[in-house]
């Protein structure tokens, strides 16, 4: 028995739908090896990677979602702080960058938006595909979405379908355009016409790409009705269930049981209804005509160009929006079209890439795409006039490629189309225009740079005494990322606080001076997302979607941070999350606490000759553990002052690996909790004690440790320089 068959005998893998809760309050590092593979059971995978963040797969049957749902998604992948989300080859959606604490809640709004991401991986039955033009085309024989979702309610949640013996692929298509590369599914049900002229499907089993090479699906020579499809598919997956090889992986698919037993028996079974196979309707695949013709009156072209490899949540959200505002809600006519957007491939002309030799292998234009010209432009909203209007359809692509950037962008901007344009032809109508005067060449830089000379040279006060300065000159929807300093309002930098005066939206954290928020302007929006130990009240995706949030309504937000923002602040994630937004912002430092609880000892951190280097540690890492990726050995043999923030929690490991390695226990130390603050104290002591001594005088975080030889020359307070001697006490100061 292999080792996935030994986990699945263990335990049911939706089972693990359970630990959800749990998972999410432990951490992800709790979570155990066979554990991680089960959670692929309800569409959620830990990628290596990006260790701590999780891929979670939506499903949709025959890649239809209403923009409801469209809507739901672009938020949940906003507050990932990406802002990017990944289209699949089987009409999925892939959200990336959640963590584990995320995942309960996402869960949670996807089931009350009728969306689901259980079983889109591991041995299940995978996505549903179909033809992306379900429903609009009017070549189309069966309109196959009613069976899609009638199938995935078959096997969705229930147990009977969730221990086959490899991943299972399904496509129901009543197109004739050959779109979903029947083939290569396990199931593939296409147009065909049975007695009497009823139209219904043929049923072919056994495709795939991969577990040792391509193999075509095996014709059953049966004809179904479109009432039966559902049921037939679902009796073919318990057949696969039942009978499928398990001992190697690599030879576990469908296929393999097909190969054993021939078409006619596996026809013939128990829960296969015979029935003589009809006309074939479904053309061969040509990539030069055109396919999945409409009729004029029910498409119009709306926005730009629409990557389908990856796809920008706001874009997503905006194309989503005006099929509600356009067509109110009305009641439901049976028969009509649902208005919507159909999302389809922009593809660049063919390129030669020697993948395989098969024909479905081979690149070339989409088939779906319009012989018309300018028909680049993929972005459809359809409509009728008897349209119902609950919410917009949206055809995701069957087969999806990412197209090169070219002309057309870096990845993290795709999606935007003429919206990026719009925003550029703004910025370039405020740029100094060039002009040659007559017998003189100026050059708008020399231009701006006289102009900046007069300002320096006017006398003006660098700061009004007190309130806030209207007048920004900057563009609107800006990020100012602004070091509040360690406590003191008062160590706040002058640049600093001109933009806490001149913001419109306020991102604080908990360790800022309430003195500081005094000085923002009347009407400026306030919002703290502060962290305490173990509480963590706004996770750090919210605080992401919340500085794009806002600088995408057109307002200068300052994110103010404790300290100097990027020294232990999270920065880097906020910094990521603006940049793939496109939003501009600054970093402004700030007095960070090291050099604050030092100044405030009267202690120097370096000394010419006795310390010639700082080391700035944290204590403890995002998930309040002690990091692992220090290098202990190096800091108990650096001849550096070390200062480790968030040190309370871990300070008996610190200390005790920094002495076991060479550190010297009598080596002085400081622990300052609250530096430059009212309530500051300073625990002084040896190296090898300080953890005691912490103890006993009740130190809390925040609170950062320093050690090394300049600790000694403390002067300020006097009393922690006689506290340096053995006796270690606790000094208010």
């Amino acid at each position: 028995m292999n080792k996935i068959e030994a986990l699945k005998a263990t335990r049911d893998g939706l089972d693990v739908t359970e630990d959800l809760a749990r998972f999410a309050r432990e951490g992800w590092k709790t979570i155990g090896d066979d554990d991680k593979e089960r959670l692929k059971w309800v569409g959620v995978f830990l990628r290596r990677p990006t260790p701590g963040h999780f891929m979670m797969r939506v499903r949709m049957p025959n890649g239809i979602l209403t923009s409801r749902q469209l809507r739901l998604l672009a938020e949940i992948t906003r507050a990932s702080g990406r802002d990017v989300a990944d289209v699949t080859t089987r009409q999925q959606i892939q959200l990336r960058w959640l963590t584990i604490e995320q995942v309960p809640g996402v869960i949670a709004r996807l089931e009350a938006a009728e969306l689901s991401s259980l079983q889109t991986g591991m041995d299940n039955i995978r996505g549903i595909i179909g033809c992306p033009a379900t429903g609009l085309t009017p070549n189309e024989l069966v309109d196959t979405a009613g069976i899609a979702a009638e199938f995935q309610r078959i096997f969705l949640g229930n147990k009977a379908f969730t221990n086959l013996p490899r991943k299972f692929n399904v496509t129901i298509t009543g197109c004739p355009d050959n779109c979903t590369t029947a083939e290569t599914q396990d199931i593939a049900m296409t147009p065909a016409i049975g007695e009497g002229d009823g139209v219904g499907f043929n049923v072919a089993v056994g495709g795939k790409q991969g577990s040792g090479g391509p193999t075509f699906a095996t014709p059953l020579d049966v004809f179904i009705a479109p009432e039966e499809a559902a049921e037939v598919c679902a009796a073919i997956a318990l057949i696969f269930r039942d009978h499928g090889l398990r001992e190697s992986r690599s030879k576990s698919r469908l296929a393999f049981l097909v190969e054993s037993w021939g078409a006619e028996k596996l026809r013939k079974g128990r829960r296969v209804p015979p029935a003589p196979a009809r006309h074939e309707l479904r053309g061969t695949q040509d990539a030069r005509g055109p396919r999945h013709e409409r009729p004029p009156a029910r498409a119009g072209e709306v926005g730009g160009d629409l990557r389908t490899w990856r796809a920008s949540p706001h874009a997503c959200a905006e194309r989503a929006d005006p099929a509600r505002r356009r067509y109110p809600a009305r009641r439901a006519i049976e028969g009509a079209a649902a208005q919507g957007a159909s999302v389809q491939p922009v593809r660049d002309p063919a390129r030669a890439l020697g993948v395989h030799g098969h024909r479905l292998l081979q690149p070339g234009a989409d088939r779906h795409q319009d012989a018309r010209p300018r028909a680049c432009r993929r972005v459809r909203r359809t409509h009728g006039q008897d349209s119902p209007a609950d919410g917009a359809l949206v055809g995701m692509p069957c087969r999806v490629r990412q197209s090169p950037h070219g002309r057309r962008g870096a990845p993290g901007l795709q999606g935007q189309g003429r919206r990026q344009d719009r925003g550029r032809r703004s910025r370039l109508r405020g740029r100094t225009r060039w002009s040659a005067a007559p017998g003189r060449r100026a050059h708008p830089r020399r231009r701006a740079v006289r102009r900046a000379a007069r300002g320096a040279r006017a006398s003006a006060q660098v700061l009004s005494p007190g309130g806030a300065r209207g007048g920004l000159g900057r563009m609107s929807g800006f990020v100012s990322f602004i070091g509040a300093g360690p406590g003191d309002p008062d160590l706040i930098t002058v640049k600093a606080l001109r933009r806490l005066r001149e913001a419109e939206v306020i991102v604080h954290d908990r360790l800022v001076p309430e003195a500081l928020l005094d000085e923002v302007a009347a009407g400026a929006e306030i919002i703290d997302v502060g962290k305490a130990p173990r509480r963590h009240c706004i996770g750090q995706s919210e605080i992401n979607w919340l500085l794009v949030d806002r600088a995408r309504r057109r307002r200068n937000v300052a994110r103010l941070k404790g300290g100097d923002p990027a020294i232990f602040g999270r920065l880097a994630e906020e910094i990521a999350a603006v940049r793939a937004a496109g939003v501009p912002f600054e970093i402004i430092p700030g007095v960070t606490a090291a050099t604050a609880a030092a100044a405030l000892a009267g202690i120097s951190l370096t000394e010419r000759g006795a310390a010639s280097m700082v080391v700035l540690a944290t204590g403890t890492d995002h998930s309040g553990q002690l990091p692992a990726t220090l290098d202990w050995d190096l800091l108990a043999r650096a001849d550096a002052t070390l200062v480790f923030y968030m040190a309370v929690r871990g300070l008996p490991t610190i200390t005790a690996a920094l002495t076991a390695l060479g550190r010297d226990p009598r080596e002085p130390a400081l622990l300052v909790e609250r530096a430059a603050t009212p309530q500051q104290r300073i625990v002084p002591a040896s190296l090898g004690d300080i953890a005691n001594a912490a103890r006993d005088a009740r130190i809390e975080s925040p609170a950062v440790l320093i050690t090394g030889p300049t600790v000694g020359a403390a002067t300020a307070p006097i009393a922690v320089a006689r506290a340096l001697a053995p006796a270690a006490s606790a000094v208010a100061v």
